[in-house]
């Protein structure tokens, strides 16, 4: 005979009658407790949680394309390489040379402070300048900034002419301007040194355009066959209607160069070249100067 299970009885929890007094409680009785057995104990399995991906770092988007694509296409559809060293930036400048294109990733906040130009341009801009003095011009507007050391920036002086008149196009800031004339003048007395005198800058410049001027005239075998003292000065500077006597530190440099240059079976005058370049003549020093910038 199975025994009557033991009924366990609770007390309700009194409760407030309308006129504030409690009243009196009452018991219900609880269900019965489960059979104490395996599969009552046994924990019913929950289901696992689906697991969250791990991301995947995307490229950054920087006004709608990848930062660090290697190509950036333009409106017209053209893909156009980035060149690997200048991969940074909300800004791609793109220069058009002979056909080819080339892009550069740079901050347009940075550009944007170099001209007013640059400025007024959204994502991208086109220009039509060599890549070399593009480069130059990026390696100029970062000194100071970015990992760019002054002492190796080497251009050519045809570079230089070429900086100079890309800065004029673009109306770069004097700020900019000052900083390439200063290493254009350093370059420019640098050269006459070499040579074994001091000369100003404004002595090289000129110096290095007479030197064109005697190639593109057929002068060139001329004077060196000339004694400078009595004939050579007169076609020497024909040119610019000057009055230059011995001795005179320019006439010196002049020599200097011109002896140098004979030196050489197939002078490096495409180095010297400065064709176009924009000459003040000044009456009071009777010298043609490189404008300042």
């Amino acid at each position: 005979m199975v025994p009557n299970r033991q009924r366990v009885y609770a007390t309700h929890p009194y409760h407030h009658n309308d006129n504030g007094y409690p009243a009196n409680g009452h018991t219900i009785p609880y269900p019965p407790p489960p059979p104490n057995n395996t599969q009552a104990n046994t924990p019913i399995p929950l289901p696992l949680p689906i697991p969250i991906p791990i991301p995947i770092p995307s490229k950054s988007k920087v006004n709608g394309f990848n930062s660090h694509d290697a190509h950036y296409r333009l409106p017209d559809g053209w893909l156009v390489p980035i060149h690997p060293a200048w991969t940074r930036g909300d800004f791609v400048l793109v220069t058009e040379h002979n056909t080819i294109r080339q892009g550069y990733r740079v901050h347009a906040a940075l550009l944007a402070s170099a001209s007013p130009w640059f400025g007024v341009q959204r994502d991208h801009a086109l220009i039509h300048e060599a890549p070399d003095i593009v480069e130059l011009f990026l390696a100029f507007l970062h000194l100071g900034c970015a990992n760019v050391d002054a002492s190796t920036l080497r251009p050519s002086l045809e570079q230089y002419h070429a900086l100079h008149t890309m800065f004029v196009r673009f109306a770069i800031t004097r700020s900019l301007c000052l900083v390439l004339r200063h290493h254009a003048n350093s370059y420019a007395g640098d050269i006459v040194q070499t040579l074994g005198r001091t000369a100003t800058s404004e002595i090289v410049w000129s110096l290095l355009d007479l030197a064109r001027l005697l190639r593109s005239e057929g002068l060139w075998d001329a004077v060196l066959d000339t004694d400078y003292t009595t004939h050579g000065w007169n076609i020497l500077h024909d040119p610019w209607e000057a009055r230059v006597e011995l001795p005179n530190t320019e006439a010196h440099a002049v020599l200097l160069l011109l002896h140098r240059l004979s030196a050489v079976d197939d002078a490096p005058l495409h180095e010297f070249r400065v064709d176009d370049r924009p000459y003040v003549y000044h009456q009071d020093t009777e010298v043609l100067k490189f404008p300042a910038i």
